[in-house]
């Protein structure tokens, strides 16, 4: 999970690379206005079930920027009956309006600047181009960072006493028990405790739904859906209840039927 982070950089310089539309080594950026990204600092954008927002800069492809479209819609239609599985979510990220920041390798400075002012009142989550359906045999961190996006600005804002980051929260206090019984660690520094129950639900879900490149970094020890059912039983029960549809049957693949339910703009973007 990339986080979305401030640069330490003089607002005077920002100023004058946003206004140029340069990132902080003099790179080109062309954006421009579109009706769901912010900032216009994004060329193209595909907007997924009317929901989330997948923003990519000039300089990435239609290719990569379509395959993260598909990831999306794969989540919330995940049984690929062209149907949202799970509504609720989708109202409330229609509230939270999260999008997702594609660039090749990374934000610029001038980028983040340009966005700043939207994360107050917008879930924005970072994904690299490069690290999308990357192909030779790499994990493809598209699944990942989508989810991110949908958890943080949907399932969160649509059921927090289940799928919230705070304490008290089910998946919180999953998190807690997975990490106190070895079954789960995640050791970097700069992801606080709510960063770590979104990053214990996705590998839990990988675990659930069998991607074994999202396993190889060894987060969650259980790797199998009966170990995670025997380990963490109660993780397994927030992605089954009833009460709610979350994404049960496959892990998104990056391949969607229905893609009406996408709207690239602008519309050269779909051709």
């Amino acid at each position: 999970m990339k986080k979305i982070v401030t640069v330490a950089i003089s607002v005077t310089v920002l100023a004058a690379c946003v206004a140029l539309g340069l990132g902080v080594m003099g790179a080109k950026q062309a954006g421009r206005d579109l009706p769901n990204c912010p900032g216009g600092v994004f060329a193209n954008e595909a907007m997924v079930f009317d929901a989330i927002a997948i923003c990519a800069t000039s300089d990435v492809s239609q290719e990569k920027l379509a395959h993260a479209a598909n990831v999306a819609a794969e989540w919330l239609d995940n049984d690929g009956d062209g149907e949202v599985d799970e509504p609720r979510i989708v109202t409330a990220m229609q509230t939270s309006r999260p999008f997702v920041i594609m660039t090749p390798s990374g934000s610029s400075a001038a980028v983040m600047a340009a966005l700043s002012p939207t994360f107050a009142s917008r879930v924005g989550q970072d994904l690299h181009a490069s690290e999308t359906n990357p192909g030779n045999g790499q994990r493809d961190a598209s699944q990942e960072e989508v989810l991110h996006a949908i958890q943080n600005g949907g399932w969160a804002i649509a059921f927090p006493d289940v799928w919230g980051d705070q304490p008290g929260a089910t998946l919180y206090q999953e998190w807690q028990a997975a990490e106190a019984a070895g079954h789960y660690a995640y050791d970097d520094p700069t992801c606080n405790a709510a960063c770590k129950v979104t990053e214990y639900t996705y590998v839990a879900a990988a675990s659930y739904l069998g991607s074994t490149k999202d396993l190889e970094s060894n987060e969650i020890r259980l790797h199998t859906r009966d170990a995670l059912r025997e380990g963490v039983p109660g993780t397994v029960a927030v992605f089954e209840s009833t009460d709610y549809r979350f994404a049960t049957d496959h892990w998104p693949t990056g391949q969607y039927r229905h893609q009406s339910n996408i709207v690239f703009a602008p519309q050269e973007a779909a051709q």
